[in-house]
Formats: C-alpha cells, structure tokens, sequence
C-alpha cells in the first residue's frame, strides 16, 4: 500500500470517527440511522463548557446544522421510542457512566426520593406516549431550572411496567424507593376479608377481579396536573362477596378520579380506595336505592 492510500483510509477514517462523536445520541432509539426529515418537536441537549444548554426544534432537523459536541443527545417525538419493560424487584440500580435503560421497580420508584441529592446523576427521563412529550428530573438544581423552561414535564413517579432512561457522570449504586401503599389502607388489606385490584391510567379501560363481578378504572392521565408526570394508578379495596350475576352497576367518584363497576350484592357495602398520585387512602359506600352516589370519597388516616 502506497503512502498516499495509506494517508486517504487514515483519513476518511478519522473522519467518520469525528463525525460518529459529533452526531448526538438518539434517546430512546435502537436505530442511531433514522432519518432527521421525519422529526418534529425535537429537543436537543448539548454540553458547553460545563453547561447543558438546550434547543427545541418544533419542525424538522436540519442536519447539518447541528454543531459537533462530545455531550450531545436528541430528544426524540417518535412512536419509534422504545418503552419495553420488565419487572425489576432488586433494591437497588447499578449504573454505568453514560445512558443507562432501566425497568421500573415492581412498586414503582419515586423519581424525587430516590435520585434527589446525587449530583453525578444529570437526567431521568420517561417518554409519554398518549401525549407524545418527555418527563424529565435532574437533582442538579441548575440542569432542572432549565428543563422547566422547556415542553418537558417535571418527572415525579414512575410506575411499574415503565421503561426509563438515567445519564449518570461515573457508575454509581442507587437505592430504590418506591411510593408504597399507606399503612392504613395497608391494614385493611391484610384483612381476610378483603380484597383487591390495581388499574392504571396509562392503560386504557376497566380492571376486573377473576369472578368479574367488580372491576376498577383509573380516570387519571400521567400528567393529570398541567406540566407534571406523576403516578396513575389507583387500588380498590373491597369486600370478599360472591355473586352469580357480572358486574352491571357504576360508580365514578371524583376524588379519587376514578370508574367502578359492581354486582348488586356490593350494594351499601363498605369500601376503600387508594390513590398513588396523592398517597391517600379513601373510604367509601357501593351506591344503593337508599344511598346516593356522593361525588368524592372520605378520606382516612
């Protein structure tokens, strides 16, 4: 091999290594090759000096006119974004330096308690689907302040069966914690003589029991308050009763934001409810011909 070739191969290949380090990572994509014309409402992250600045493109991405930046990422408005989950029931996450996809915790992770204080941890970040945007934490005071003037949500909990995504500086071992259910509805449910079901708003329509003479749906969306993604889910706790005849009755409370189902055998029976997104626990009475709907649960302590 000539000089001159052997200069040309160097060349070009230190081009596309250049060029590799220049281009920001894709967050949430397995194809690091998809195309920029297809993109919109993308955010761009880029490190300068010691800070993270961002820019949103609403249409859109011109390639080319992205400057090259070592720290980089695109988030990305694609259905594209992977989102698959497993159940993790370990304490803790190992992280590496870098991106990192974890699963969820089987009890969900506080987003706030388990990552506040840990300055080598830059972002979390879970896409939202029904509405097409990003939630995002940072327990770097001066990264957060920015993502709040962005159209990324302020990321409080994730729930169990959600992928995510953590940019960590070095590796790190993170402990878990998880928004659990008060003591006090705790304490009913350890009761024999009830029982339980869990629905959450991200998934669409009524949860039954295994008799499908009850069932319980969560009318909360992820960002059921403007501008923050938070917790959906809603358990019902209810009375151990055997019916021959399905579920055909309906009861939608409004605190908790929620849809019930019931056989007439639950009628004027007691039960309780508890509400993730505000950690509270709620009694109430199956509606009858004597007792009338009343819009909002009592809530107990």
């Amino acid at each position: 091999m000539t000089l001159l070739k052997k200069i040309i191969i160097t060349s070009l290949f230190s081009a596309s290594l250049l060029e590799a380090a220049c281009a920001p990572t894709l967050l949430g994509v397995q194809n690091q090759q998809i195309s920029f014309d297809t993109l919109k409402n993308s955010i761009l992250w880029q490190k300068k000096a010691l800070s993270w600045e961002s820019r949103f493109f609403p249409k859109k991405i011109n390639k080319d006119n992205l400057k090259c930046s070592s720290e980089s990422y695109l988030l990305l408005n694609t259905p594209q974004v992977v989102n698959k989950n497993i159940l993790y029931s370990q304490k803790f996450y190992k992280l590496h330096a870098g991106w990192n996809y974890l699963h969820s915790h089987t009890n969900g992770v506080d987003v706030i308690k388990t990552f506040r204080g840990l300055k080598d941890i830059e972002f979390v970040y879970v896409y939202e689907r029904f509405s097409k945007v990003w939630a995002g934490f940072s327990p770097v005071k001066e990264i957060q302040e920015k993502i709040f003037h962005t159209r990324i949500l302020f990321l409080k909990k994730i729930e169990p069966n959600v992928g995510f995504y953590v940019y960590a500086k070095k590796p790190l071992k993170v402990k878990i914690v998880s928004p659990l259910m008060s003591k006090r509805c705790q304490k009913i449910l350890q009761s024999n003589d009830y029982s339980d079901i869990t629905d959450s708003g991200i998934d669409a329509g009524m949860v039954y029991n295994k008799i499908k003479n009850i069932g319980v749906q969560s009318r909360y969306l992820s960002h059921y308050r403007r501008g923050i993604y938070d917790d959906t889910r809603i358990t019902l706790i209810y009375p151990k009763l055997t019916s021959a005849k399905s579920a055909e009755h309906k009861y939608g409370p409004a605190v908790p934001k929620s849809m019930i189902e019931y056989a007439k055998v639950y009628e004027g029976q007691k039960f309780y409810m508890y509400d993730y997104r505000v950690q509270k626990c709620y009694m109430g009475l199956f509606p009858s011909r004597k007792i009338p709907p009343f819009a909002s649960l009592k809530e107990i302590k």
